[in-house]
């Protein structure tokens, strides 16, 4: 009896680390290829659009007309990496990042929504206002070094959108909350104050 008893304790010891343990190991290297083809489609559109210039036209204008299948196939690649990084915040376990599997759940909606939506509806605009909102807000939730400075040059590049054509200046706050999001892993000590180290 004693011997079972000391094994069902081990067994209550060892039972609350399986929330903690880490997303799948594809799941971050999913999420990075994701932002990559987002990315990657959307330098490649302009190429393919001589009607539109990218400093000049939104991101989201692309989604109509010509290869419109494939602006929408970049949102979708875009609200997926989200949506991967989300599953990263949520399978860690800690309490204090279901705010941050919250935050970028929201991103990864918004996201889609925008890619489903004509540019010129109200939904849209809602939705890519939003998506746009919610990167500074992980950011700020982060607890990984450099965090004020991605959240400073992210907040710059809004500042700098009436100075800039706004195909430009959308496209540069896109870079980088994307390049933020690649670089940033909640698997790895994500949000601020939860007490548990970083590692690399």
């Amino acid at each position: 009896m004693g011997t079972v008893r000391r094994h069902a304790a081990a067994a209550d010891d060892v039972a609350p680390l399986a929330s903690e343990r880490p997303a799948s190991a594809w799941v971050p290297p999913a999420a990075r290829l994701s932002f990559a083809a987002f990315v990657l489609i959307t330098a490649g559109l302009p190429a393919l659009r001589s009607d539109r210039a990218a400093w000049e036209s939104s991101i989201s204008s692309f989604l109509v007309g010509d290869f419109g299948w494939l602006a929408v196939a970049s949102f979708f690649a875009l609200a997926l990496g989200g949506a991967l990084r989300a599953e990263e915040a949520r399978a860690s376990g800690e309490p204090r990042r279901r705010v941050l599997f919250l935050v970028l759940s929201t991103y990864a909606v918004s996201a889609l929504v925008a890619g489903l939506t004509a540019p010129s509806s109200a939904a849209h605009i809602a939705a890519a206002a939003t998506a746009f909102a919610t990167v500074p807000v992980a950011v700020v939730l982060a607890a990984r070094a450099h965090r004020v400075g991605w959240f400073l040059a992210i907040t710059v590049s809004f500042a700098a959108w009436p100075l800039l054509p706004f195909g430009l200046a959308e496209r540069l706050t896109t870079l980088l909350e994307v390049a933020w999001l690649v670089s940033t892993s909640p698997a790895s000590g994500w949000v601020h104050g939860s007490g548990h180290s970083t590692k690399g």
